[in-house]
């Protein structure tokens, strides 16, 4: 026997919460976030003070890094329900890597 239907906003995100479906995705995409943000971090301050490249390159090395793993924890840990299965690396190189022109012209505000 199924659930009565369910008819206003209200009990819909109700409903969601109470399930937790939602508070936990929320949840491990903001750790996601977090860990996204330090691997960033990392990844500038080794690049531009640990091997002096110029800020432009240290900025698009530390951008590299950090959304290839965005991507692949999102896909594999917050998202896997939906996807399925782990997106493919054909998928993310061409979806996240490729369009670099509108992050290289943020970073050239920079210098």
């Amino acid at each position: 026997m199924s659930p009565p239907p369910v008819k206003t906003l209200r009990e819909r995100l109700s409903l969601a919460w109470n399930e937790r479906g939602v508070a936990l995705k929320a949840v491990s995409f903001a750790f996601v976030g977090v860990v996204n943000s330090a691997v960033d971090f990392a990844v500038f301050s080794i690049c531009y003070y640990g091997l002096g490249l110029p800020i432009l390159a240290a900025n698009t090395a530390a951008w590299t890094v950090a959304v290839s793993g965005s991507y692949a924890m999102n896909s594999t840990i917050t998202f896997a329900a939906q996807a399925g299965a782990p997106a493919s690396s054909t998928r993310h190189h061409t979806v996240k890597v490729l369009p670099k022109k509108p992050m290289i012209c943020d970073s050239a505000k920079l210098t």
